[in-house]
């Protein structure tokens, strides 16, 4: 299965599929991994997710970590970001596209 964000066509859902991801996140609901950015990552959100996730298509749950809309705007060096663990990441990808298919 992909992880990729786009798999839920629909807009609502997808949004609310990111603030579901974030509220877990910000609210410690789920066990967060740390991950500092480092020189080579401050514009490679891909780069990021290959060595957090082992797959360079969650660069997009970076960018919403991160709150980043624009791919050119350079990622704070040092930074630390808390990630989720994939297991929820595709849980909740799965449960959102449900909802879009249903």
């Amino acid at each position: 299965m992909r992880l990729l964000d786009t798999q839920i066509e629909d807009v609502v859902i997808r949004a609310q599929m990111y603030k579901d991801v974030l509220n877990a996140v910000n609210n410690k609901a789920v066990q967060l991994q740390p991950k500092e950015i480092q020189v080579d990552e401050v514009y490679r959100s891909d780069l990021i997710a290959y060595r957090v996730y082992a797959l360079a298509e969650l660069a997009w749950l970076v960018d919403l970590l991160l709150d980043r809309e624009d791919p050119a705007e350079p990622i704070v060096m040092g930074k630390t970001i808390y990630f989720p663990p994939l297991a929820f990441v595709r849980d909740r990808i799965r449960y959102y596209q449900g909802l879009a298919n249903a």
